[in-house]
């Protein structure tokens, strides 16, 4: 899977959980509007997306600041 699929992938994810008309793929999370509980969510619906397993330290990690730095975990996880 390409970065730009993986990407495209991410936006619909993101959609599905907050409306946001046009997505910033450098934006941080929290300024699109995801926050904590979302957050969460999101990562469920990228396992399943994905078919990726998550850790609990990796569903709780500070390392998702922005949709870019996601891509990147995905990226790697696949």
């Amino acid at each position: 899977m390409t970065r730009t699929e993986i990407e495209i992938k991410l936006r619909e994810i993101l959609n599905s959980l907050i409306e946001v008309e046009e997505v910033n793929m450098s934006l941080k999370l929290n300024e699109v509007g995801v926050d904590s509980i979302n957050l969460i969510k999101m990562l469920i619906l990228v396992e399943e997306a994905f078919n990726i397993e998550l850790t609990d330290e990796e569903l709780i990690s500070d390392s998702y600041t922005s949709l870019n730095d996601m891509v990147s975990f995905i990226e790697r996880k696949l």
